[in-house]
């Protein structure tokens, strides 16, 4: 049996579609299809919400650095404290803004935690295919999913970078140490953790499902060689 793992010519608003090509004998057994076929559907879904999430993030961060400068464009015309947002102190803006920045500053670390988790969980259940089918298809699968959308964009990087410039040059004078430990997430347990096992659970149940699927494979069939 050899796995190939291709994109398809096709698209689904302006999305890539990915889809296993089996060749050999084996490619006909319904087992075989149907494994493949959830692990296309899940790096599908995956590449679709990491891909649409990241258009709403940048977006967000457009939004805030907007605030950012409206915010101390009011600071220096107003005059004895005068309200800069409608109705809301500079002071007070100032506060939520920079809370703004820490939320959002967390939230792009629980995509780029999203992204290390589905590319676990992939190698994990193609680790235990080849060990129960006795094959390789891990290593050209796997070739698919580090060449894949959510494993090769670096926009979450990026913007995790350039939020923490903006935050430490205007709420920290500079001070990158300092920051750093503002935007680390607090270490008791919180809505931020829940939100991350939330969202792994959710969007990575199904590839639990194809682990389970791959349990239940007649042990005793006998797979052509990979080629």
């Amino acid at each position: 049996m050899v796995v190939h793992k291709k994109s398809l010519r096709t698209y689904v608003q302006d999305e890539v579609v990915y889809e296993t090509e089996l060749r050999g004998p084996s490619s006909d057994a319904e087992y075989v299809r149907l494994f493949f076929a959830k692990l296309d559907s899940q790096l599908n879904n995956i590449n679709y919400f990491y891909k649409h999430k990241e258009n709403e993030y940048v977006s967000h961060a457009r939004q805030l650095q907007s605030q950012l400068e409206l915010l101390f464009e009011n600071q220096g015309s107003s005059k004895d404290g005068g309200e800069a947002f409608a109705g809301t102190n500079p002071a007070q803006a100032a506060k939520l803004l920079r809370a703004g920045f820490i939320e959002f500053y967390r939230s792009l670390g629980h995509l780029k935690n999203y992204c290390a988790l589905n590319r676990m969980a992939f190698g994990k259940i193609l680790k235990k295919h080849d060990k129960v089918t006795g094959k390789c298809a891990s290593e050209t699968y796997l070739r698919a999913v580090n060449m894949s959308h959510f494993s090769t964009s670096d926009k979450i990087l990026r913007m995790m970078e350039q939020v923490m410039s903006m935050f430490t040059d205007y709420f920290l004078k500079g001070n990158r140490r300092k920051a750093l430990a503002c935007m680390q997430p607090m270490r008791q347990p919180s809505s931020n953790l829940n939100f991350v096992l939330g969202l792994f659970t959710g969007c990575s149940c199904s590839l639990i499902v194809t682990f389970v699927l791959l349990l239940t494979l007649p042990h005793n069939h006998k797979f052509p060689s990979v080629q």
